[in-house]
């Protein structure tokens, strides 16, 4: 299952999960959302073993839900410096890099130099940031 190792003041986990490791019921994830093509935070409620490789209910922060396909399911905590995309205000999503986590609070410094607080809710990870994450991520075992 998940790995983590810490980074900073944060912790790093990542594993892409596959056939041989799924995620498990209430475990929290990062999970493709298909409408726009981006990873978003949620946690894992059920599994469907009818879907060819299997699939997991997904209930995203924003209270969106989705059945993701096994594949496409990250288990992640966030770490500072990470690429997001993060809600400025009520508007739309913008670049920028994580600049402190405090629980489920994040605080990003936006590309255009404005800075601001937001959920988890309001983060999104693109799929080749997600992509170049996996290929990278030395694991440890994960803390108790």
């Amino acid at each position: 299952m998940p790995y983590a190792t810490k980074v900073g003041s944060a912790i790093l986990c990542l594993t892409l999960l596959s056939a041989a490791a799924f995620a498990e019921i209430g475990d929290s994830v990062v999970a493709y959302w298909q409408d726009d093509g981006m990873y978003y935070f949620g946690t894992a409620v059920e599994y469907d073993d009818t879907v060819k490789g299997g699939a997991f209910l997904i209930i995203f922060e924003d209270g969106s839900q989705s059945l993701v396909p096994s594949a496409l399911i990250v288990d992640f905590w966030l770490e500072i410096g990470t690429k997001v995309y993060a809600r400025w205000g009520s508007g739309g999503m913008y670049p920028g890099r994580v600049a402190n986590i405090v629980g489920n609070a994040v605080y990003v410094h936006f590309d255009d130099g404005d800075v601001g607080w937001t959920s988890l809710a309001g983060i999104a990870l693109e799929t080749d940031i997600m992509s170049a994450r996996s290929a990278s991520v030395t694991s440890f075992p994960r803390p108790s």
